[in-house]
């Protein structure tokens, strides 16, 4: 092959490469921007379902924040497509104060971040080369970003942090208030109560991560280093320890800063116990890790060969998870490099873990961020589907609670109805068999009565007109405090909340619901008196029996026969009491009647009291109830979100290798 021959043979090669990672590159920023788009599909389905009162926003207690967490995801998986193609992204994580802000400054050659500070939990901070004067720029949970002054960026920063500390000085004393209160003293209690506080005053920073623009030079040259908070420190309690899985499906590449004075104590244990924790987080992903062994200065001021012992311990127990191990003094290597020592700086380590980053990282760069972008990709949405699955599981509880609850209400509303009306029903009936007792026995006063005022004051006798007003007003008195009970019982039991221990007052405010149905006793008269119940009728219809024309009548057939007054009185006797028992029942049951619909319309009332808290109280958590199938569903389809095989990929190397040739055949010609 000549010289030429093998010139075009090499600018075809690397034409082919690069043309195949252009179109890699390519495919996997078009899967990427399609899943954000799904998601995003599915997030404005569930604003939709999630509206109250028509509204359509973020209102309901427990699906608000799974709404919120999936619009962060989808920002996410945005952020790994525009990502693609951008400079290196360098992780340097540990647990606890390792050391990694010191390597960072070492390896970017100057003093970038603050070190011997308690990190911020809330961001990560990327140093990437800039020109002089370049912004800093501010990336937000939602996907947004803002440009900022370096003054400007330390001013807003610094703001956020104070408004971060200053809820959490306010939830501190909140629950030392609020917990003295408590009905329920036990840790569960407290323990909700403690994350009651914190979703309502805990201040949450929109920042996510914050770009510095810095000079070109050391390792900034190539890569992009992101300082990442501490992860698991002692002095950080659990709350505000940060979670790894925020942001390390970000990083390209990383280096893991694990503490060598450990493994030289002899605390391995508590240094794998740590590692665990965290790759638990990060669902067993270490393929593009490689650890540094920090401090190692410390453990050969002892004994030179101890760091051979400490390093092979450190492949002993870490070996299968890192790319590779390396020993280095972070801080050696930051002096050699502002004093200038070479000596320093070979003793230091530095060099060899930049030969290492050479070969894992730089060499590799474009494979290394497709991949770990993909895998990024795959674990937001397995970020998804655990948050999903969670959510859906309290979903259904909820709903079986609902169900329950309804259940209950409407088979005890049914019994306290029914034991209403036989309380009704008994009292009136007694009354009844009362009154025909008196019919009997005063009937004929009736007849022999001098006058209407003597008759109609013989009628409220019999009738019992006084005795029927305190037999009614008694009934609406005890059905009075039955509802009340009952109503109150129920509202409270049916306000549905998402803690289990905390009194409702801590729940979510609610639409009002209509006051509890309460009986007024005076909104029906029960006097025997009143036309309502026809005593008047009465009279008016009895007179026609004892005054009216049967009554002149049988006078006068009785004096033309010359038959005895006795007689005559027998012939009156029957149709009169007849009428009396007829009138009675009328009475009655008018009284009955009324003082029965009172109560429906009262346990209507309740009803609807009942229901309105519980369905009300459900969809502040959830959503409405007739939207529970449209939820459920679109929870479903988010679970069943994965990303897109990517056989396009195999096909366009074979149509660029082929377009190569071709190219190449061409230029030979």
């Amino acid at each position: 092959m000549t010289s030429s021959s093998a010139f075009a043979a090499v600018r075809f090669y690397r034409h082919l490469a690069h043309a195949v990672e252009q179109r890699m590159t390519g495919v996997l920023r078009e899967v990427l921007c399609r899943s954000a788009s799904e998601l995003s599909s599915h997030i404005s389905e569930l604003l939709e379902i999630s509206a109250v009162d028509g509204v359509s926003s973020e209102k309901s207690r427990l699906l608000a924040p799974v709404i919120t967490l999936l619009k962060e995801k989808e920002a996410q998986l945005a952020q790994l497509a525009d990502d693609l193609g951008s400079p290196f992204l360098l992780f340097i994580v540990g647990m606890g104060k390792f050391g990694k802000s010191t390597l960072l400054n070492a390896l970017a050659g100057s003093r970038l971040a603050a070190m011997d500070v308690l990190p911020k939990t809330w961001k990560i901070d990327i140093y990437e080369a800039a020109e002089p004067g370049a912004h800093v720029t501010i990336r937000f949970r939602d996907g947004s970003s803002g440009s900022y002054t370096v003054e400007e960026a330390s001013i807003f920063l610094a703001e956020e942090e104070r408004k971060r500390e200053q809820s959490e000085h306010l939830i501190f004393q909140k629950f030392r208030e609020e917990s003295a209160k408590l009905p329920d003293s036990s840790a569960e209690a407290r323990e909700e109560l403690q994350r009651y506080l914190k979703e309502k005053y805990l201040y949450i920073s929109p920042v996510s991560e914050v770009h510095w623009p810095c000079q070109r030079r050391g390792l900034l040259t190539s890569f992009r280093l992101v300082d990442t908070p501490g992860l698991w420190q002692d002095y950080l309690p659990d709350d505000m320890r940060a979670s790894l899985s925020d942001y390390y499906h970000k990083a390209d590449g990383v280096i893991w800063v694990l503490d060598a004075q450990k493994i030289s104590a002899r605390k391995p244990r508590e240094l794998m116990e740590g590692l665990q924790k965290a790759l638990d987080r990060i669902g067993k992903r270490t393929g593009n890790v490689v650890a540094v062994l920090n401090r190692i200065d410390t453990v050969a001021s002892a004994d030179p060969r101890s760091v051979e012992r400490v390093v092979e311990e450190a492949y002993r127990l870490f070996g299968d998870l890192f790319s590779e191990i390396v020993p280095v003094s972070a801080l050696q290597a930051l002096k050699a490099i502002e004093t200038g020592d070479d000596e320093l700086l070979s003793q230091s380590g530095l060099k060899r873990l930049l030969d290492v980053l050479e070969r894992h990282f730089k060499r590799n760069a474009a494979r290394l961020q497709r991949e770990s972008k993909l895998t990024g990709a795959t674990q937001i949405l397995r970020d998804v589907k655990i948050v999903v699955a969670e959510y859906k599981n309290r979903l259904d509880a909820d709903d079986s609670q609902r169900l329950a609850l309804k259940a209950e209400f409407e088979e005890n509303l049914k019994r306290m109805e029914k034991s209403l009306a036989d309380m009704v029903i008994s009292a009136i009936a007694m009354h009844r068999d009362a009154a025909r007792a008196r019919i009997e026995v005063l009937a004929e006063q009736l007849i022999d009565a001098p006058s209407n005022e003597e008759k109609k004051r013989i009628l409220t006798e019999i009738v019992g007109g006084n005795e029927l007003n305190a037999i009614m007003n008694n009934c609406l008195t005890r059905a009075k405090q039955i509802i009340s009970e009952f109503s109150a019982f129920w509202v409270s039991r049916s306000a549905m909340s998402e803690f289990k221990y905390l009194p409702s007052t801590y729940t979510a405010d609610l639409r009002p619901v209509s006051a509890s149905p309460v009986l007024d006793a005076n909104a029906f008269s029960f006097d025997i008196s009143s036309e309502v119940f026809g005593l008047g009728t009465l009279i008016s219809l009895l007179g026609g029996v004892l005054l009216g024309p049967v009554g002149f009548v049988a006078g006068a057939v009785a004096s033309m026969l010359g038959v005895s007054r006795t007689f005559v009185k027998l012939m009156r006797l029957p149709g009169t009491k007849e009428k009396l028992y007829s009138e009675l029942q009328r009475i009655t049951y008018e009284a009955q009647n009324a003082l029965m619909e009172v109560l429906r319309k009262s346990v209507t009332e309740i009803s609807n009291c009942v229901s309105q808290t519980r369905e009300f109280s459900f969809a502040s958590l959830h959503c409405v109830t007739e939207n529970l199938p449209a939820l459920r569903q679109c929870l479903e389809s988010i679970k069943a979100q994965q990303l897109p095989r990517l056989e396009p990929i195999s096909i366009s190397i074979r149509r660029v290798i082929l377009e190569g040739r071709k190219e190449n055949a061409i230029a030979g010609s």
